[in-house]
């Protein structure tokens, strides 16, 4: 697993004083503590299914993981989205267990329950770049359609929508400043190329150093073998070709480098060797 490293943005250290001010150190850290939870589990699902994340950073306005953008597969992309809430969710399942069977909990985990059940439920509005709005960009790229163009579009609409209902709140007396607050952020968020991505991690890619004479191995796996799997088993500075084999370890197919990359950046990583050799057939 790639070591991550983790940067904190000026804004937070603003935050922290503001919350010691405040007497609100235990809010901050019960949120904090959610955040960096929801982008762990990000970070542990697209590690797992071979993408390289290079920074989780914490701001004033959240916890981001970073990595240099790259062809993220759209299953891939759903996978590693739906990985921060389903985190927070589970958490704030396991405070809800825990005053059942120890009521007393309530006092000191009330604060973190909401606060993975807010981080849950904000990050899966459909809105880019949040998790919610990935998922949306996966699915309408899987239909072919330019999801990432739509989901502006979409985040646009949301925003609008936010910031409408603060203005008719602060006429109405009421001052909705964080909804107003959350909106600017989403059209903040719109600005420019976004980069929080995660990229591909292949060992076993074609580069300018294979010029200058790399090893190569060879791996054999069964048919029902998934590609995940295949890809754990290849380490760096390798060139890796793959035989695959039927139950009586006869090779019946085999995978050369530019084949492997192939299947890294187009299919999905669940894709088992025999689905794999079929996809490649067709593609051809």
């Amino acid at each position: 697993m790639e070591r991550l490293r983790l940067s904190v943005h000026f804004s937070f250290y603003l935050l922290l004083v503001s919350a010691v001010v405040f007497r609100r150190g235990y809010l901050l850290a019960m949120y904090t503590l959610a955040m960096l939870l929801h982008e762990c589990a990000h970070y542990i699902v697209a590690t797992n299914r071979r993408y390289k994340c290079n920074n989780m950073q914490l701001s004033a306005f959240g916890a981001v993981l970073y990595g240099k953008f790259d062809q993220v597969n759209p299953t891939d992309s759903i996978a590693i989205a739906l990985a921060g809430p389903c985190a927070n969710v589970i958490v704030a399942v396991i405070c809800l267990a825990l005053w059942w069977i120890f009521p007393a909990s309530y006092v000191f985990t009330e604060t973190f329950f909401s606060a993975n059940i807010s981080m849950a439920f904000v990050n899966m509005l459909p809105c880019y770049p949040l998790d919610g709005g990935r998922v949306i960009v996966a699915l309408w790229d899987k239909a072919g359609k330019n999801g990432y163009r739509n989901a502006r579009k979409l985040t646009v609409a949301v925003a609008l929508t936010l910031f409408a209902v603060f203005v008719i709140s602060v006429a109405a007396g009421y001052n909705l400043f964080s909804m107003g607050l959350f909106s600017v952020f989403l059209f903040s968020s719109l600005i420019g190329k976004n980069n929080v991505s995660y990229k591909r991690i292949a060992p076993f890619v074609l580069n300018e150093r294979a010029t200058l004479g790399m090893e190569v191995r060879t791996l054999m796996f069964c048919q029902d073998v998934e590609l995940n799997t295949v890809f754990r088993r290849m380490q760096g500075g390798f060139l890796y070709n793959v035989e695959v084999v039927d139950k009586h370890f006869n090779v019946v197919a085999r995978l050369s480098p530019v084949q492997l990359q192939y299947a890294a950046l187009h299919f999905p990583s669940n894709t088992t060797l025999k689905e794999t050799l079929e996809l490649l057939s067709v593609n051809r």
